[in-house]
């Protein structure tokens, strides 16, 4: 199996059923409106409760900049804790519905996806699907990967604090303060990312292979060592493909806004709100057809060779004593 079997394996599976490709993004973007509508109803909800008197009415009539930003002051004054304490609400329960949402939806399409790659190298009634999706040992990956990207948020801001403060008491290292803070900030995302790969990638032996959650860990970092190219590949081509969709999708949005003088707010939104949407379309697209390249290609393992003889070796014993003609045998003899 050639990694560009299982890239290509990747993309010709969603081309003959892209249904997989669309109940994949029914979730995610079900998922992903969920919240925004939660937030802005958060929001909604929040202004309403902000007292606003009439000296601050006439602050914020008179627009000018300064009176405007100290009527918005005393406005929010004092609300910042009931603000923030909504919020952390709302991730919490959000965080934890991502992890259910994500560990059904991959259950989902990883089985389907499994059954097309064993309808394509075997006969339909020998397919065998996943009898149990393992949703607990999902939840945990999903969890996981929810615990790395706090860690990374945490040393964002943590980081932040820590170069503010250095700067603020040593003003002339502000220079190398904010390098070492755009190093850590590197290695951190890099690591994150990984980290984040990893656990995604595990969760298909979770279900294609039905495996807990310590033997899809350990599978999938044997494939990894084992087999790195062929895992590198498809996520290497996932990457130029995205890459050149951002690139298109940045071009349809400088135009669109080197027309903002032309054309009117509301159409210029709508072009804006089209290439957004066309984009993620998209991008979850070739998401889904990079998984699909990772579960052919580990329900396709690569064919054992066997070992050349080479010329002037010895021929093992039993195999000398296999190629022996046998005197008993009855069409040497002459009995009829």
């Amino acid at each position: 199996m050639s990694h560009r079997s299982a890239t290509a394996a990747g993309f010709r599976i969603l081309l003959k059923w892209p249904s997989v490709a669309f109940a994949e993004i029914a979730w995610r973007w079900s998922f992903g409106a969920a919240l925004l509508l939660s937030l802005a109803f958060c929001f909604q909800e929040y202004l309403g409760t902000l007292p606003v008197d009439r000296p601050q009415m006439f602050l914020l009539g008179t627009r000018q900049p300064a009176l405007v930003a100290h009527a918005l002051e005393q406005i929010f004054r004092g609300s910042a804790p009931r603000l923030i304490a909504t919020l952390i609400v709302i991730a919490l329960v959000f965080m934890l519905g991502w992890a259910i949402t994500a560990s059904l939806g991959r259950a989902a399409v990883v089985r389907a996806l499994s059954a097309e790659v064993q309808l394509a190298h075997s006969d339909p009634a020998q397919i065998s699907l996943p009898s149990r999706p393992g949703i607990t040992s999902l939840i945990s990956l999903h969890l996981l990967r929810i615990v790395a990207a706090l860690a990374l948020v945490t040393v964002g801001i943590g980081g932040w604090a820590v170069a503010g403060d250095s700067v603020s008491r040593a003003p002339a290292w502000l220079g190398a303060a904010f390098t070492l803070l755009f190093a850590v900030y590197f290695l951190a995302a890099v690591a994150w990312l990984a980290v984040n790969w990893f656990l995604s990638f595990a969760a298909i032996f979770v279900v294609a292979e039905e495996k807990s959650l310590r033997q899809a860990v350990h599978c999938a970092a044997d494939l990894c060592v084992d087999r790195f190219g062929a895992v590198l590949v498809p996520g290497i081509w996932f990457v130029i493909c995205r890459g050149i969709l951002m690139i298109a999708a940045a071009i349809l949005f400088f135009i669109a806004v080197s027309l903002a003088g032309i054309l009117p707010a509301g159409v210029l939104l709508g072009i804006l709100f089209a290439v957004a949407l066309v984009y993620w379309l998209v991008a979850d697209w070739f998401y889904v057809a990079r998984l699909a390249a990772y579960v052919h290609l580990i329900q396709n393992p690569p064919a054992e060779i066997p070992p050349v003889q080479r010329f002037g070796s010895q021929t093992p014993p039993s195999a000398r004593q296999s190629g022996r003609v046998d005197p008993d045998e009855l069409i040497l003899s002459d009995i009829p």
